[in-house]
């Protein structure tokens, strides 16, 4: 899947993904000019990449939650509001899903997941690498 592919070389893609001139397709990535160098050796040489800008990127909340569904989103936002990520815990699954509409179960598997790409998202840089991201 190429999204694993993405993490393992560390780019993230920035959607939307939009077809311009030609067929071409525009696609943004978001990564350090490290992460970046080894995804352009893993490009098929069938494949034309153009660089069209390279710009300092400050992340935000969006470049995580863009990684996310839009149900997990969704429960997340609500666990957030409910007191879910607060010390001491203020809500259960149950109570985050009777808001939302679905299983107590459901939604903690949904917020294990979200968890775990927060996780990920937070430590993906190699500490050898530079901590300023890149929008290319």
């Amino acid at each position: 899947m190429v999204s694993h592919a993405a993490d393992r070389i560390g780019v993230r893609l920035e959607p939307p993904m939009t077809y311009v001139r030609d067929g071409d397709l525009r696609v943004t990535y978001l990564a350090t000019e490290p992460s970046f160098q080894r995804a352009m050796v893993v490009v098929p040489d069938s494949v034309e990449v153009v660089l069209e800008t390279k710009q300092a990127f400050e992340p935000d909340e969006t470049v995580f939650l863009a990684t996310l569904t839009a149900q997990q989103r969704r429960l997340f936002r609500t666990a957030i509001d409910l007191g879910y990520f607060a010390s001491p815990r203020e809500t259960t699954y149950e109570e985050i899903g009777r808001e939302v509409g679905i299983a107590g179960g459901t939604v903690g598997e949904h917020l294990r997941k979200t968890e775990a790409k927060l996780v990920e998202h937070v430590v993906s840089e190699p500490l050898s690498e530079s901590t300023t991201s890149q929008q290319l």
